[in-house]
């Protein structure tokens, strides 16, 4: 799997692509609404972002920074589901915060509950 540091870098790319322009590293991160030097650490793989910063990045970037994190499992469902939730619901940001303190097992029993309730 790729580190979440390539991803970031990956999504810096698909904005450029869909602004048309090139794009500064400086601009990307005013858009993200993080501190342009931290971004530079992330995209130079100096640090990688976590907490408040890793937050910001998965609202607007979508969830699967939490899979390049580690933090969930690599389920396209289950960052399909997040990704949808996620600009409708604070309940829903709030859940992702518990959910990343789980353990594996306890995370996979919370995804097939999930699942059980939406008949997947």
């Amino acid at each position: 799997m790729k580190t979440l540091n390539r991803w970031i870098l990956e999504q810096y790319w698909e904005w450029e692509r869909q602004t048309g322009r090139a794009n500064s590293i400086s601009e990307f991160a005013r858009q993200m609404g993080i501190k342009q030097a931290t971004m530079f650490r992330y995209l130079q793989g100096d640090s990688e972002p976590t907490g408040k910063n890793l937050t910001i990045l998965a609202q607007k970037l979508g969830y699967q920074a939490y899979v390049h994190a580690g933090l969930i499992p690599d389920d396209p469902a289950l960052v399909a589901t997040l990704d949808a939730w996620g600009e409708h619901s604070a309940a829903v940001q709030r859940i992702i915060q518990l959910a990343s303190q789980l353990d594996d097992d306890q995370l996979t029993r919370l995804v097939q509950y999930l699942r059980q309730q939406t008949g997947e």
